[in-house]
C-alpha cells in the first residue's frame, strides 16, 4: 500500500507485517508523515477490558499493511489519558541502572565456573533482604550466626555507598569493594584480604 494511502486507514482494522516477519492486528490510531510512523492500537494485554496497548512502527519496516475489517460502525478511537513524563523518566532510570547492574555482573572472556562462582557470592553478598535488617542509620543481620560485624561491613558498603558488594576486576572477583579478592582459578586457596571476611568467601567459593 502506498504511503499517501494510510491516512485514510485512521480508524480501520488492520494486519501489519514487519520486514523481520511480525504479525500485528489492530487499528490504526495515527499514520505521522513528519516522523514516518504508524501507531497501532488494540486491547490491551495487561490491563482491564477498556485498556489500550499502542505499537508505534517506523514506516519503512513494514513489509505490509492489509485492511481486514470495515470499521464503519466501529466505537471512536479511544482518547488518551494525560502522560506523566516524570514517572515514566523515572522508570526508565532504574531500569536502565538494573540493566547495567546485571551487565556488570557477567564476566569478560571468562569461564562458566568463573562466572558460577561469582553468582554465589553475588547472591551471598547481593541481596540485601537475605538475612538484613535495614534501618535509616544501620543495618544489622538477623541472626548472630555469621557474625555481625562482616554484614554490617557488607551491607553499609552495599545498600549506604551504592556500591557493588561484588564486582569483576578484569578476570578477578571483588568482594566486599576490596575486602577479600579471588583470583583465577577461583578456587578458596585463590582468596586474599582481610582475616574476618576472608573464611567466609573462601567457604563460599569452596561451594557445597
Amino acid at each position: 500500500m502506498k504511503r499517501d494511502e494510510w491516512a485514510g486507514l485512521v480508524g480501520r482494522s488492520v494486519t501489519v507485517e514487519t520486514v523481520t516477519g511480525t504479525t500485528v492486528a489492530g487499528r490504526v490510531y495515527a499514520c505521522d508523515a513528519v516522523t514516518n510512523t504508524l501507531v497501532l492500537e488494540r486491547p490491551s494485554t495487561t490491563g482491564g477490558p477498556s485498556a489500550r496497548d499502542y505499537d508505534v512502527f517506523k514506516i519503512n519496516m513494514l513489509a505490509s499493511v492489509a485492511p481486514s475489517v470495515d470499521m464503519a460502525d466501529a466505537p471512536p478511537l479511544t482518547t488518551p489519558g494525560p502522560v506523566n513524563l516524570g514517572h515514566i523518566e523515572a522508570a526508565e532510570r532504574q531500569r536502565l541502572a538494573a540493566a547495567e547492574q546485571a551487565l556488570d555482573r557477567v564476566g569478560i572472556d571468562v569461564s562458566p565456573e568463573a562466572q558460577a562462582c561469582f553468582n554465589r557470592l553475588a547472591k551471598t553478598y547481593g541481596e540485601p533482604g537475605r538475612g538484613w535488617r535495614r534501618t535509616d542509620v544501620s543495618v544489622q543481620r538477623a541472626d548472630s550466626r555469621t557474625g555481625a560485624v562482616l554484614w554490617r561491613a557488607c551491607a553499609r558498603r552495599a545498600l549506604v555507598a551504592h556500591r557493588l558488594p561484588c564486582r569483576w576486576a578484569g578476570k578477578s572477583i571483588v568482594v566486599l569493594d576490596g575486602d577479600v579478592v579471588v583470583a583465577p582459578p577461583y578456587t578458596p586457596e585463590a582468596c586474599t584480604g582481610k582475616d574476618g571476611p576472608l573464611a567466609h568467601v573462601r567457604k563460599i567459593v569452596r561451594g557445597p
